[in-house]
């Protein structure tokens, strides 16, 4: 009898060589004789039982799921009884980039070359026959404003499959894209009630450098009572942004690089996880009314230490319940404001462009009001340009009354400077019940950042030297304390 692993196995390697492995290969040499001409008789060969092929369909659709889309379609030639079953799978996901060829093709008089991905994209979704599907997933970096139509008749036709994970990325590796490139998701398939009841299903939708707009979020948010995961990036339609309702479930929340984005405003009673990402033109108002389940936040803008209005208050209230803190500052904050205690607080993460007095008074107001944090992250992320080698009164004047939870501390982008070396001493001293102290010193990206003034045996020696100060740490870590340098 096969067994499941067998089946997972079978989703790695090819689909001929597990029906008819080597073993029996081997079995089929050996039911052959020599005749006394020296020639080998060959009998007829008995072929195995093919163990895979006897299996439910069910089965054999969910093994090619597993399968990468090209995998699974070319799986169509083992056989008759293989020939239909990829048509059924649940998921659809295309990387366009793998595919990226063309072809020419005649229109009159005129060759023009015609991307064959899309005509390759365009046959599997009018032979798929399966009704339900579970994931369709849609990434490329290469989509230009001519490929429009195409994928607005993807979509179309795969929402009409009850679709219940939905991404589209169209960042890939390019990285910041000009916003003239992106797609726009199509109001027009949404906008009537068919449109509304082919989404009905879904629970995840991510639209990753996609221009959608404010009115169409919430027409998803209104109408999927099923969503529980919307992630939304580089869009520039995004202004007015209400993510409401009273019977929502939805529970992760991310809004990254929204340029036009001026205010969010969320109601959501599920809600775990919200994620903003900054840059935008404008600074954004954010209003949480209402999530009494919200545990985990990451904040990766300036907002909320420059505000001085007191809407942003409607946010700071959700502090003390929250389990998960992350925040990213991109330059010194103009206020430090006073926070509540974070009595739930277990993990907090800290990142910031440069040690100087409000970002340590930030640090040691955090630590110092988070009783039970357990784990704690700082990151580094530029040089310390213009720091003073003087000792810091932020960290001679802290409360360095003990911490008794937190056991794991992470000083990312350590170099090794005076400052930092200071702010780990606080650490240790602060943590008695310390277990845990990770340094890493960002090797791989020191050693491929280009840059002309440093070459890379000066960035060698101050990796060196960088080492050589974490290590000195390790004599001043409490019994029992263990120092990884990474």
């Amino acid at each position: 009898m096969l067994s499941w692993s067998n089946l997972i196995c079978f989703s790695h390697y090819s689909a001929a060589y597990l029906i008819y492995p080597p073993s029996n290969m081997a079995k089929r040499r050996g039911n052959r004789t020599q005749s006394t001409c020296g020639k080998q008789n060959k009998l007829p060969i008995n072929l195995v039982q093919d163990c895979i092929s006897v299996l439910p369909d069910e089965v054999l659709v969910l093994i090619l799921s597993l399968l990468s889309i090209k995998e699974a379609v070319s799986t169509c030639i083992l056989s008759k009884r293989w020939k239909n079953v990829w048509k059924q799978i649940t998921c659809l996901n295309f990387f366009l980039d793998e595919l990226s060829k063309t072809e020419k093709i005649k229109i009159g008089r005129q060759v023009v070359e015609i991307p064959r991905t899309y005509n390759w994209v365009n046959q599997v979704l009018q032979l798929h026959q399966g009704q339900i599907l579970d994931e369709f997933k849609l990434c490329s970096s290469s989509i230009d404003c001519d490929s429009t139509s195409e994928i607005d008749s993807w979509i179309e036709l795969v929402i009409q499959k009850k679709v219940r994970k939905f991404e589209i990325d169209l960042q890939g590796d390019r990285g910041v894209a000009p916003y003239c490139s992106h797609y726009t998701f199509p109001e027009n398939l949404f906008r009537n009630p068919f449109g509304v009841s082919w989404f009905s299903w879904l629970t995840h939708l991510s639209l990753n450098y996609v221009n959608i707009t404010s009115e169409l979020v919430e027409h998803f948010i209104s109408n999927c009572q099923l969503l529980e995961h919307l992630f939304i990036a580089g869009s520039e339609y995004l202004e007015d942004l209400k993510v409401v309702g009273e019977l929502l479930r939805l529970k992760f929340l991310q809004i990254c690089d929204c340029l036009n984005l001026f205010q969010l405003e969320i109601s959501a009673p599920c809600l775990e996880t919200f994620f903003y990402d900054g840059e935008c033109r404008y600074n954004i108002n954010i209003r949480v009314t209402y999530a009494p389940l919200l545990a985990k936040i990451c904040i990766t803008e300036d907002f909320l230490f420059d505000s001085t209005t007191g809407d942003f208050q409607l946010f700071w209230n959700y502090l003390p319940q929250l389990v998960t803190l992350r925040l990213v500052l991109e330059k010194e904050p103009k206020l430090v404001p006073e926070f509540p205690e974070l009595t739930s607080l277990e993990f907090l993460s800290l990142s910031i462009a440069r040690i100087n007095r409000r970002s340590l008074l930030l640090l040691t107001s955090l630590i110092e009001g988070s009783p039970y944090l357990h784990r704690f992250k700082l990151r580094l992320r530029r040089s310390l340009m213009g720091c003073r080698h003087r000792r810091s009164k932020v960290i001679s004047e802290a409360n360095t009354s003990p911490h008794q939870c937190l056991k794991v501390v992470e000083l990312s982008g350590f170099s090794g400077s005076k400052h930092e070396t200071e702010v780990a001493r606080y650490l240790i001293k602060k943590a008695v019940a310390l277990k845990k102290l990770i340094i890493d010193l960002d090797s791989k990206r020191i050693l491929e950042e280009i840059n002309p003034l440093r070459p890379l045996s000066t960035k060698i020696k101050e990796l060196e030297m960088a080492r050589k100060h974490a290590l000195l740490l390790e004599k001043k870590l409490p019994l029992g304390g263990e120092l990884i340098v990474l």
